[in-house]
């Protein structure tokens, strides 16, 4: 079966999200064996604080401010190996849109983790249709983990 590293930022208390990442160890599995089919992938989800995200921002994108989830993919072409990438997600930005949304903060994590895995895999928001395909296909996997907005 596939293995999710799942690491705390050190901005964070590490308690606090001991539970979160658990948490996303369990969706993103799911979510990648729905959507590959392979089970020997490799996975990392890391929650960090808003100075580690802008400072990565800033790094990859010359964007310098927080984000609520960046990814950095492994796999060129098809799955030649088995580590799809990493999955870096801003826990204080997650909190806020949830708020924002009026929904739970997991379930906002959990958005953010499918989001960054459709990355990894290829997916893009680019324009109307990819960003409609992309959002259609988050949208059901989330729904068919119950977890809807």
């Amino acid at each position: 079966m596939g293995e999710v590293a799942v690491l705390c930022g050190e901005e964070l208390n590490e308690e606090e999200v001991e539970g979160y990442l658990a948490f996303l160890k369990q969706v993103t599995a799911v979510a990648l064996r729905r959507l590959i089919e392979r089970e020997d992938w490799e996975l990392t989800v890391s929650l960090v604080g808003e100075e580690q995200m802008r400072q990565l921002n800033r790094t990859w994108r010359n964007i310098d401010a927080p984000t609520d989830v960046l990814s950095f993919p492994m796999l060129e072409e098809g799955f030649d190996d088995n580590l799809l990438g990493d999955v870096v997600i801003c826990l204080p930005v997650a909190d806020k849109q949830a708020k924002e949304y009026g929904h739970g903060l997991s379930r906002e994590l959990a958005f953010l983790a499918v989001h960054g895995i459709l990355h990894l895999l290829g997916r893009d928001h680019e324009n109307d249709i990819e960003r409609e395909m992309m959002e259609r296909e988050q949208e059901a996997l989330l729904d068919s983990m119950g977890l809807r907005r």
